[in-house]
């Protein structure tokens, strides 16, 4: 009875390669270089290192990657000295990244090896991105505010308000009985008094309400509408005067305040 003899492949280890078919020892297997690694057994080829990333041992079975902080653009690099740091006006969150990010518009970075970006505070602006200091976060002018961090421009005042001092982070309101049609006021004069015949209840508005039928608005700024008492009418809208209210006529009546017309009865 004849034997037979099975000879089993082996792979190469991880960290190692051998390019040639045939092979008959274990020696044939060759320790990658510095810049490369193999992950994985049994290749023909190592693998060169990202960028982003260096393999600073022989027979390396992974790379390693440059911190948060730093970049590396080349492949194949050999050391950590191959991993720099990011520059003023720029950083990175993230380990192996072959480039740094440009800061924001809005924010900036003052350090070397920054690994996130510093936001100009409330109250500030910044419209330009790769900022180096916080010297370019700039305050927003009179009628206009920053109600957040990280602007890259600042939001002119609404009608109904004003901003009146350098720097703002809100914006102020109009109070009731004032109205303001502009964006970008300055000051409170800005806030003018509803005239007679209207008013605001609210504050920040932009018109006053004209007043209804079956009422009036007596006073300069009024908060609110006078009403004509039961007995009487107005049937016209912006009235100024108690004398628009009318009483109702003989054979009609207004039990109630406020009215356009009286009832028949």
């Amino acid at each position: 009875m004849s034997s037979s003899k099975t000879n089993a492949l082996l792979s190469c280890p991880a960290g190692t390669y051998n390019p040639n078919q045939g092979s008959t020892s274990s020696q044939a297997c060759i320790k990658c270089a510095i810049g490369s690694y193999n992950q994985f057994a049994g290749r023909s080829t190592c693998v060169t290192c990202d960028s982003g990333a260096y393999c600073d041992t022989v027979g390396a079975t992974g790379q390693q990657y440059c911190p948060a902080g730093t970049y590396n653009p080349n492949r194949g690099s050999t050391s950590s000295k191959a991993c720099i740091k990011c520059p003023v006006g720029s950083y990175n969150q993230f380990a192996g990244r072959s480039a740094c990010v440009t800061c924001d518009s809005g924010a900036y970075c003052d350090t070397v090896g920054a690994t996130g970006q510093q936001y100009c505070p409330t109250g500030t602006y910044n419209p330009n991105r790769g900022s180096t200091s916080s010297h370019a976060c700039i305050k927003c002018a009179i009628g206009s505010y920053s109600q957040f961090a990280g602007g890259a421009a600042c939001v002119t005042c609404d009608s109904g308000a004003y901003c009146d001092t350098v720097g703002a982070t809100r914006q102020q309101y109009c109070p009731a009985g004032t109205y303001n049609p502009n964006r970008g006021s300055t000051s409170s004069h800005a806030c003018i008094k509803c005239p007679a015949g209207s008013y605001n209840q609210f504050a920040g508005r932009s018109a006053c309400v004209t007043c209804d039928s079956g009422a009036y608005c007596d006073t300069v700024g009024a908060t609110g509408q006078q009403y004509c008492p039961a007995g009487t009418y107005n049937p016209n809208q912006g009235s100024t005067s108690s004398k628009a209210c009318i009483k109702c006529p003989a054979g009609s009546y207004n039990q109630l305040s406020g009215q356009s017309s009286c009832f028949s009865g």
